[in-house]
């Protein structure tokens, strides 16, 4: 199996219809779009952790077909033979652990603001009526 990171719109739906639950993801919503990826899609999500174990994958092929993108592919490779199974989880994200915190504070900052946007719209909208 093989995933195309910059195709990737982090939408989880490998995820949720993996049968072993071998696909760990864990998205950070963008400010702003991110860039698209080769079909076009708008990319709204960054992919902070995607984590596949392909000791658990059992090579069905359901993540392949539900994905929009047509990211996640399977290959022709089935013996991984290594000597931890640690070794055995890929991990196709390509951000730092610093680089998710740093993303995820910008979203933070932003929904403070908007929150902070909206409380005093509806102070004015009280003290106005």
């Amino acid at each position: 199996m093989d995933v195309e990171i910059d195709d990737c719109i982090v939408c989880d739906l490998c995820a949720k219809i993996c049968p072993v639950s071998c696909i760990d993801i864990e998205s950070i919503k963008a400010t702003e779009v991110i860039g698209q990826t080769s079909d076009g899609s708008k990319k709204m999500l960054y992919a902070a952790k995607f984590d596949i174990d392909m000791a658990k994958c059992m090579y069905c092929g359901l993540c392949t077909i539900v994905c929009p993108t047509e990211c996640i592919v399977m290959t022709n490779q089935y013996d991984r033979t290594v000597f931890e199974l640690s070794d055995l989880t890929y991990k196709f994200s390509d951000m730092t652990a610093e680089e998710a915190a740093e993303k995820q504070a910008l979203l933070d900052k932003q929904l403070a603001e908007k929150q902070a946007a909206k409380l005093a719209a509806l102070k004015q909208k009280e003290g106005g009526a």
